[in-house]
């Protein structure tokens, strides 16, 4: 399940922030894709909740789910330009 919330309110800043702290993430689960994780992850910026990831499976597949997440931040920081 992925839950994106209130990306649209933040700022270019805070945007461009956000998918380098989901870049980071999506490192980490490169690095570790043979584990099986059970996650819960929120990502929140300056209070704003961004996204919450709620997954039990190979980390592999949650790699996707976060790659999807990156392309909604950098489809909304170009319609801002």
């Amino acid at each position: 399940m992925i839950n994106i919330c209130d990306y649209e309110k933040l700022s270019k800043a805070e945007l461009v922030e956000s998918i380098s702290e989901m870049r980071r993430f999506e490192s980490s689960i490169l690095t570790n894709q043979e584990e099986t994780l059970q996650t819960e992850a929120t990502f929140s910026l300056n209070g704003n909740k961004l996204a919450t990831i709620v997954s039990e499976m190979a980390a592999a597949f949650i790699l996707e789910e976060v790659q999807e997440i990156i392309k909604m931040l950098k489809q909304e920081l170009q319609k801002r330009h």
